[in-house]
């Protein structure tokens, strides 16, 4: 792994080399005419900040604030490049390169190689006001 792999929040080495990572760009081909996706995917290369709340089987568990690499984004979701495992039906408060702030549900999460988790998370509608102050809390 060079130095700069170690400063990224998930270990991509297994999966590609970080040049090869950030270089991509552009709609991705679809997987198939009956994935289930409503909207296209596009390659979205960035480090954003998170707030991983605990999952439903761990209640009293601390939200964790983190750094997630994004690798898409359509107008239904995301998919993120994260160091520990994440759970269906987990919520991720995230800010993204914009400022947005956005709120994911995550759909499915699969282990790409040590320290390094790919997860599918779709956008969820909220009006709560704790998705944008609690990013700002750093713990």
């Amino acid at each position: 792994m060079s130095d700069s792999q170690a400063n990224l929040p998930a270990d991509i080495s297994a999966v590609e080399t970080e040049h090869e990572f950030m270089a991509l760009a552009g709609s991705l081909a679809p997987v198939a005419n009956d994935d289930g996706r409503r909207f296209p995917r596009f390659h979205f290369r960035a480090c954003i900040d998170a707030l991983v709340h605990p999952p439903a089987n761990n209640p009293d568990a601390e939200p964790v604030h983190c750094q997630m690499l994004t690798r898409d984004l359509s107008r239904g979701g995301i998919n993120v490049l994260h160091k520990a495992q994440l759970f269906p039906g987990q919520l991720i408060d995230v800010i993204l390169h914009d400022g947005q702030r956005r709120r994911l549900e995550v759909m499915w999460c699969r282990r790409l190689g040590a320290g390094c988790f790919t997860a599918g998370c779709r956008f969820v509608r909220t009006d709560d006001e704790r998705v944008t102050t609690d990013l700002d809390v750093r713990g």
